[in-house]
């Protein structure tokens, strides 16, 4: 240790110097005597490496989702700030049992130094733990909770330390182990943030108390009570509220004033005319001559409101950030927008934002863009381009906030913006022959994009990096692309099996007919009557007709969709997905492919994501789940189908009626705590709820003659739809436990009559229209618990809550029991 010490202190006259920063202040740093050091009495140990791990079994299962603590900012709604806490909650509950098994283990041993690095990794964790959970309680709660403050008082023992005249040393004693697990200093900030103005006073006089307390124990120097730090803190606190800065207030005061560019094309083109050195851009706004440098003869004098401090041009040559924020002020004024790095992306007018603004402002407002690649991605833009002065819809706008948080690359996020724009231009008009089938457009993709994000957030396994994002926010986008192309009107002569059928059909048709006009023409029989029924019946089988090679070419389309998208993606690379390289367009291509695939050819799949560059597998599993996933009515329209429902086939009328009824999903899970269990041995239970919520109760039993449904488990039961916040009634639900290989279902609810049985209406409508993504589920299952961490065992159940919100049509529900009746 002294060695080390000694090659850290002793070696100045061989470490190089680099002039980062002035003499002057560079003298002085070297004549500063304090050095880093290696503590040689106790804080810093030395080992054989072998031995560094001794005592810490396990520790690295806690540590993975310390380290992957960033997906609490990518949680879609409140039912993942659920889930999140609820994970924290139970993260925090094993790490606790860790440090009470370490506490009994030192009293049976008697050697309080057993385990003191494992312990002190164990309270990391815990403190790190308890932060994240206070401030999703405090979110969740929507309004200031008295209990948190209760709670914060009997963990710190706020109000024993206070009442006592001389505070005790088994007190002072027990509050050092407390400090050493808790959060205090966040903990205060967090509750007395979200307290009502009329309490702090109390609060932070409290707080004063408490630190004055603790500062006499066993000291008989007076102290003054104004340099205690909570003393500090909680007047500072107390006295003002907690500032909201706006980043962009000065700058937008200062462009607000000259307005460099009146509209984003003189922006484009200034920028685009210019030199490719970086100084002669910046001669494009006159306003920034003090800090860049740029000589400003031959310009007006400034207003001094527009002057900048000094230091500006310090922080300017040195701050990527800030050039940054100086172009996006420009080109928001520019576009008429406000300024900020938000990605709520309005103007102020009443025009709508064309594409190319929207590329420029994405790359603007990523905290991750280089000056320099926005100049070159600037001079390639052409404002123009019919393509790029398309007006944006406002679907693109709830998909960028997840692209900026999961994909974070601007020139990715840019490259994913142009595949949107591809799509939905696309699909303007929709598709010819599958006009009846619920939206595959740009919105089922947004959709796509926000299932996979619930789904990584909430299965504990499904991890992605961002480059997987990108990926596969493309193939959702892209994975239906062949149903809206019109197919080949010759294909129909190709040899097939089903063209050859109908032709073999109308051919024996016309044949009879044939026979009927020749008998109904002979002299001696002619009747007008007889001619005007042959055209009747000729007219008739002619719409027959047009429906057969309808249907003939709308499964034409369908059945190999996965297929031909993927073929798709393969051929337009070189074209319109030019923006795409060969190998994430192939990679795309196959995972689009694979939302067609067989469960076995993805789940058997061999794989391995921690090595590999691209997570291919958790892709495809997660295209397939959240493709079966979208399964709510926006995807359909009441109104629509009340008029077209007559000229639906009966497939297409029992998957719109399906998706009418049902109102929204949430993936929702618990986990139970397994007390007797190693951190090793699947101590915390994972428990996916998928909660399915339909707005209509059928509960009648229909009669059924098939065998019974295999895989599941199905039951009538009531379940609370979150066990936080704990207050959360019961509702009436159908659960449906997945995985169950090929058991049949056994489920009391069926009644058995001799070969055939009945079973509720909402039982089997539900297990026949989703029985895809039952099979999927119960693969997952089988998948995490094969391959998932030692921390986390894996169950799944689906669960329906019902209600008579809305009133089924007779007609409709005809139709789903004709169906169903088959």
């Amino acid at each position: 240790m002294q060695r080390l010490n000694n090659s850290v202190t002793e070696a100045k006259k061989d470490w190089e110097e680099y002039p980062v920063i002035g003499q002057d202040l560079l003298s002085q740093a070297m004549d500063i005597n304090y050095n880093i050091q290696f503590h040689p009495n106790g804080k810093s140990t030395i080992c054989d490496i072998n031995d560094s791990f001794k005592g810490m079994d396990g520790l690295f299962l806690v540590q993975r989702p310390v380290s992957m603590g960033g997906w609490i900012k990518g949680n879609i709604d409140e039912v993942d700030d659920n889930v999140a806490l609820k994970k924290l909650t139970a993260l925090q509950d094993v790490v606790n049992l860790e440090i009470n098994k370490l506490r009994s283990k030192r009293t049976k041993l008697g050697d309080n130094s057993y385990g003191e690095e494992r312990l002190k990794w164990l309270r990391r964790y815990k403190r790190y733990f308890l932060f994240r959970q206070r401030k999703l309680q405090i979110l969740l709660n929507g309004k200031y909770d008295k209990e948190l403050k209760a709670k914060f008082y009997e963990t710190f023992k706020i109000d024993d330390v206070t009442s006592q005249d001389k505070t005790s040393k088994e007190l002072i004693n027990a509050l050092f182990e407390v400090f050493e697990e808790e959060i205090f200093k966040s903990e205060f900030e967090l509750i007395l943030r979200d307290m009502p103005f009329s309490e702090k006073k109390g609060f932070c006089a409290k707080i004063q108390q408490y630190d004055i307390a603790l500062s006499k124990y066993n000291c008989s120097t007076h102290r003054s009570d104004k340099y205690l730090y909570y003393h500090r803190i909680s007047s500072m606190l107390c006295s003002a509220d907690v500032a909201t800065v706006d980043e962009y207030e000065s700058l937008s005061r200062v462009v607000r004033s000259v307005r460099p560019f009146r509209n984003s094309e003189r922006f484009v083109e200034a920028i685009k005319n210019t030199s490719y050195n970086a100084n002669d851009v910046w001669e494009l706004f006159p306003f920034l001559n003090s800090i860049t440098g740029v000589s400003d003869s031959g310009n007006p004098c400034l207003n001094s409101k527009t002057g900048f401090p000094s230091w500006c041009e310090f922080v300017f040559r040195n701050s990527e950030n800030f050039r940054r924020k100086i172009l996006n002020c420009c080109f928001s004024f520019a576009c008429n927008i406000q300024s900020g790095d938000n990605l709520s992306i309005l103007r102020s007018d009443i025009k709508p934002i064309k594409y190319y603004e929207l590329r420029i402002i994405s790359m603007l407002r990523n905290y991750r863009l280089k000056i320099c690649d926005f100049f070159e991605f600037v001079r390639s833009l052409d404002p123009k381009d019919l393509n790029e002065r398309m007006d944006i819809d406002l679907g693109i706008l709830e998909g960028l906030g997840i692209y900026r948080q999961k994909i974070q690359d601007p020139e990715k996020i840019d490259r994913l913006i142009q595949t949107h724009r591809l799509v939905k231009s696309l699909w303007h008009n929709g598709s010819k022959f599958l006009n009846a089938y619920t939206l595959h457009n740009h919105e089922h993709a947004i959709n796509l994009i926000k299932n996979v994000v619930r789904l990584v957030n909430n299965v504990d396994f499904l991890n992605l990096k961002a480059n997987d994002f990108f990926l596969l926010f493309n193939a959702c986008y892209l994975h239906d692309i062949s149903m809206v192309i019109h197919p080949s009107v010759s294909s129909f002569n190709d040899s097939n099996v089903k063209s050859e059928q109908l032709i073999s059909k109308w051919l024996n048709r016309m044949l009879t007919f044939n026979k009927k006009v020749d008998n109904a023409y002979k002299s001696n029989k002619f009747a007008m009557d007889e001619i005007h029924r042959i055209r009747k019946e000729m007219g008739l089988s002619l719409i027959e007709v047009f429906q057969d090679i309808f249907d003939f070419f709308e499964n034409r389309v369908r059945a190999p969709h996965a297929y031909e998208s993927a073929m798709f993606i393969r051929h337009w690379q070189e074209d319109m997905l030019s923006f795409l390289s060969e190998l994430e367009a192939e990679t795309i291509a196959t995972i689009s492919d694979s939302h067609g695939w067989n469960t076995t050819d993805v789940y058997e799949m061999k794989s391995s994501a921690k090595e590999e560059l691209i997570s291919l597998k958790y892709m495809m599993i997660l295209i397939r789940l959240a493709d079966l996933l979208d399964l709510a009515n926006d995807r359909i329209d009441y109104f629509l189908l009340k008029q077209n429902r007559s000229q639906m086939s009966p497939v297409s009328r029992y998957h719109w009626i399906s998706h009418l009824i049902t109102e929204r999903y949430e993936l929702d899970v618990d986990y139970e705590i397994i007390n007797e269990k190693e951190l090793t041995d699947q101590p915390i239970q994972e428990l996916i709820h998928l909660d399915i919520f339909l707005n209509a109760e059928i509960l009648a039993n229909i009669e059924v003659h098939k065998e019974c449904c295999r895989g599941f488990q199905a039951e009538l039961t009531k379940r609370r739809k979150n066990k936080i916040p704990k207050n959360d009634t019961e509702y009436k639900c159908l659960e449906f436990k997945v995985g169950k290989d090929d058991e049949p279902c056994c489920s009391n609810m069926c009644k058995r009559n001799g070969d055939s049985h009945s079973c509720p209406f909402i039982c089997l409508w539900m297990s026949d229209k989703h029985w895809w993504l039952f099979s999927e589920l119960g693969k997952l299952k089988h998948y995490l618990n094969s391959v998932n961490s030692k921390l986390i065992k894996s169950d799944i159940s689906v669960r329906f809550f019902y209600n008579n919100t809305h009133k089924l049509d007779s007609e409709f529900f005809d139709d789903v029991k004709n169906y169903l009746s088959r």
